[in-house]
């Protein structure tokens, strides 16, 4: 059980576990960004050594859906359809994902799945 601090959490915080959970959720995708705000999430032997991104496994149509009720909180429109088409990779979705996270929508959308998986509907306001 994590137990939170009474004040409230410090960004960095908040910023590594947002990282985190996009992390897992596109399989490798975040790390560069990771990277940026000084985190290791894996440490590498080189960028000559790194191993090509591994291949998208479930159906266009489903890669759609889950990004669009991650980020988004709603169901994908015709665009995101077809860019998810076109994903082929694990870094074409990271890429996907961090588009995606650029429009208005998102901000619905990742602060729905916060407040689900902090259970932040249960903590009372002080």
């Amino acid at each position: 059980m994590i137990t939170l601090p009474k004040n409230r959490l410090a960004r960095p915080t908040l910023a590594i576990v947002a990282l985190g959970a996009v992390e897992l959720f596109v399989g490798g995708a975040c790390s560069d960004a990771m990277h940026e705000v000084g985190i290791n999430p894996m440490p590498d032997a080189g960028a000559d050594s790194a191993p090509p991104s591994p291949p998208v496994t479930i159906p266009a149509d489903d890669l759609a859906k889950r990004l669009a009720k991650l980020i988004w909180n709603t169901t994908p429109d015709a665009a995101l359809t077809a860019s998810a088409t076109m994903a082929r990779t694990q870094a074409d979705v990271g890429a996907l994902a961090r588009q995606m996270l650029q429009d208005g929508r998102a901000r619905a959308g990742v602060g729905a799945f916060y407040r689900w998986w902090l259970n932040l509907d249960m903590v009372s306001m002080v």
